[in-house]
């Protein structure tokens, strides 16, 4: 109420930053491009301030048969929804040799994390990945895209602070076949050929008063405290064919709890390039809990019956993800009730408020019981993504970087 009041409140101006330009980089040869090495794209330069949170990877290339000829036209497959995600088998941060974040199977990850997170209209910014289906793919069977690296990291996600004189790396791990990207309904094999690959990432420059601030920050040394929720993917592929089951996801530390999972079954997706790989099925689920040592998540039975079209506790914990994780005050799911069934059936399990005994714990079990209408289905997967708290620290002077356990 005060602020309607103050009238003699002179306008203030924000001139620090002074200029914001994007600057891409390659990889150390690009001969390794097309290959399914690894993809390295260093950054090591003195004296510039990196904006990671809003850099990209820039693809440029083209779809042909298995044989390497060309297409006629009409015989070309398509890229699936998010396709370009689904080319790299890993993509790996690193600062100063230490290992930021890993993001295992790109596409999975980005579109489990990408159906719970955003909305319809928030999902145009990353129409460059396919995402929607969006046409990326030329009248020539090239393709040009890119993938926002806060799409794939939780780092760059969370962590929207500048990196001030530190070597960074990114590494990429190309899938050692394309058919997961694509979808044919003639059945052609295909593969896709990378002719250019870069690293586009914003360089800040500020005026002369901030410039001398943050040297006089990074020549002393202080430690800075990278704060971020990171993603892990585990998957346990041909489950039982039974009704219910058990899996033992991981052991992990006190400090790194889940906060969220998302897990997601797939059903004789991989390697087909007749079925769409971004899609998850519900696989006739009745019910699935967490198990946090002893706590269970959530805590009652869900008691779906998904041929009936009585699963709306599914769909619940999928929409109130937003709200939790981004503390939204009105979510905005991106699938509506029928389409979460038909495209992503996923489980969303909120964690974040446990118990403080957990933290003084050396390990926590994390484990997941499900039940099911019918046998489990042939050939069946269960992807969990785990996101959880992560705290590094790093020294600008010394170029050091570690872990906070404690």
């Amino acid at each position: 109420m005060n602020n309607i009041l103050s009238i003699n409140t002179r306008p203030s101006f924000d001139e620090t930053i002074t200029r914001r330009e994007i600057h891409s980089y390659a990889p150390y040869s690009s001969i390794t491009v097309d290959s399914a090495d690894n993809i390295v794209i260093s950054i090591n330069q003195e004296d510039i301030y990196l904006l990671l949170s809003e850099s990209s990877i820039y693809l440029e290339g083209a779809i042909l048969k298995a044989d390497g000829t060309a297409f006629t036209a009409g015989e070309s497959p398509e890229f699936i929804n998010n396709g370009i995600c689904f080319l790299f088998e890993e993509i790996r941060l690193e600062m100063n040799g230490f290992e930021v974040e890993t993001c295992k199977n790109p596409g999975i990850t980005s579109c489990m994390k990408g159906y719970v997170s955003y909305s319809e209209n928030e999902m145009k910014k990353f129409s460059g990945t396919g995402w929607g289906n969006k046409k990326i793919k030329h009248s020539d069977n090239t393709f040009c895209g890119c993938i926002p690296l806060k799409f794939i990291f939780g780092f760059a996600e969370n962590y929207e602070k500048i990196i001030l004189n530190q070597r960074l790396d990114l590494i990429l791990c190309r899938s050692k076949t394309s058919k997961n990207a694509l979808k044919s309904t003639t059945g052609n094999d295909a593969k896709i050929t990378l002719s250019k690959v870069l690293w586009r990432i914003p360089h800040i420059k500020v005026n002369d008063t901030k410039r001398l601030e943050l040297l006089s920050y990074y020549k002393k040394n202080i430690p800075i405290n990278m704060a971020f929720r990171k993603y892990n993917l585990n998957y346990y592929p041909d489950l039982p064919m039974t009704k219910n089951g058990t899996y033992r996801i991981k052991n992990c530390l006190g400090v790194e709890l889940p906060r969220y999972l998302i897990f997601g079954f797939q059903t004789a997706r991989d390697n087909d390039m007749t079925k769409d790989s971004s899609k998850f099925d519900h696989v006739k689920l009745k019910s699935m809990r967490v198990y946090l040592n002893s706590e269970s998540f959530p805590y009652e039975n869900m008691n779906l019956d998904i041929t009936q079209g009585r699963y709306i506790p599914l769909y619940t914990m999928y929409t109130e993800f937003q709200e939790s994780y981004y503390d939204k005050f009105l979510s905005e799911p991106y699938l509506d009730y029928e389409s979460f069934l038909n495209d992503a059936p996923l489980i969303v399990v909120d964690t974040s408020r446990q118990s403080e005994l957990f933290k003084h714990s050396s390990t926590v079990d994390i484990r997941v019981e499900y039940s099911m209408e019918d046998n489990c289905p042939q050939n069946t997967t269960l992807f969990a993504l785990i996101i959880h708290d992560c705290l590094l620290q790093l020294k600008p002077l010394t170029n050091i970087v570690q872990k906070i356990v404690n």
